[in-house]
């Protein structure tokens, strides 16, 4: 398996592909992994112990983009 596959990062996909993403108000799992810069199995880790902000829509999870600023911005580290 490929290392991209498992963890995609912002280095995998285009400045286009992360821009759009920017401008989107929710994420999957996986476009909240790219946003994040960690692994899908992180981001759902993250969701499960409900330390990052999701929510369902049928089966999907969701991330809201504001949620997840306002998630970096909390474990920011001031210096």
């Amino acid at each position: 398996m490929e290392t991209n596959m498992h963890r995609p990062n912002r280095s995998s996909v285009s400045t286009e592909q992360f821009n759009k993403l920017t401008t989107q108000p929710t994420f999957n799992v996986d476009e909240a992994a790219i946003f994040l810069g960690c692994s899908r199995e992180t981001v759902r880790r993250l969701a499960a112990k409900k330390t990052l902000p999701s929510f369902r829509l049928g089966r999907r999870v969701l991330f809201s983009r504001v949620g997840i600023e306002e998630f970096i911005a909390k474990k920011s580290i001031s210096v």
